[in-house]
């Protein structure tokens, strides 16, 4: 029981559990200020109740509105990727639709999908998570530094209250966030020619504008993002996965045990609950993902 005890010690994505605590209490007191008589359910037992809503909720469209609505039955589906049905609320049948994908055995459960979902939004919002998900993604903070000879200008561009950015990165790199992940190193490593960054963000804010997405006036203060940085040069690129591989080593040092110690607690422990299961296969495809 004290391998037990030991596993739970580790919390599983802080960061987004603290957030979603957040959140829930801001929501409550807009709530309570707008309707006092509120204040008679406990914070406690509204964030239970908001948690079981927000895990069972359907967004649909009833004829032009979108809304949401609870679907009796239907939420009881688990889930599976990739999916086996497909739902919508149909007008034309005036209610809600499950459609399946393929042939389903008599007698065999049918399956809905959740989404693409990190392990860390499956386990906080419906309580399970699924093994060699890839779907996972983890936490790294790229920071600028202060030794940088361009440390003052790539602060000024980036922001001078902020010089660093966070990203959750996955093992797809297909996926946007990874794109802007890189781009940001580059931007954090480059040496050559100071001019170039400049060019790179004038650059990147004309084609913001020629996409519509937004409008440069001349008293606009001059920010750069640094998510769109092209390759540079090999130099650059090299530097760049260094400090890829600097970044994930420091995170998983951050871990108790190594992935073969998780398998081995797998393998032999007996005594693991179904949290203490999670928990360590949760961390298990973290580090497969700094790894």
């Amino acid at each position: 029981m004290a391998q037990g005890v030991a596993i739970l010690k580790y919390i599983i994505k802080t960061d987004q559990v603290e957030e979603k605590i957040v959140d829930i209490a801001t929501d409550y007191k807009v709530i309570c200020n707008a309707v006092p008589e509120f204040l008679q359910f406990p914070l406690r037992e509204y964030s239970e109740i908001r948690m079981l809503v927000s895990s069972r909720i359907f967004g649909m469209n009833i004829g032009t509105t979108k809304t949401d609505g609870f679907v009796p039955m239907a939420d009881m589906l688990n889930h599976r990727r990739p999916k086996q049905t497909a739902w919508t609320y149909s007008n034309e049948h005036k209610g809600f639709v499950i459609e399946s994908l393929e042939n389903i055995p008599r007698g065999e459960c049918a399956f809905d999908s959740y989404g693409k979902k990190c392990n860390s939004r499956f386990l906080l919002n419906y309580g399970f998570i699924v093994e060699n998900n890839d779907a996972d993604e983890v936490p790294i903070k790229v920071e600028l530094d202060p030794e940088d000879a361009q440390y003052i200008m790539k602060r000024a561009l980036v922001d001078s209250e902020k010089p660093y950015k966070s990203f959750r990165v996955s093992m797809d790199f297909t996926e946007k966030v990874m794109h802007h992940f890189f781009s940001f190193l580059r931007f954090v490593e480059y040496d050559g020619n100071p001019a170039q960054l400049y060019i790179v963000y004038i650059f990147d804010q004309y084609q913001s504008v020629a996409q519509g997405k937004s409008e440069m006036n001349e008293d606009d203060e001059v920010k750069y993002e640094g998510t769109n940085m092209p390759i540079q040069s090999i130099a650059n690129e090299k530097k760049v996965l260094r400090k890829v591989g600097l970044l994930s080593s420091r995170q998983m040092k951050e871990y108790p045990t190594s992935i073969e110690e998780d398998e081995k607690i797998l393998k032999e422990s007996k005594d693991l609950t179904f949290n203490n299961r999670n928990s360590v296969l949760m961390r298990m495809g973290e580090k497969k993902v700094y790894w």
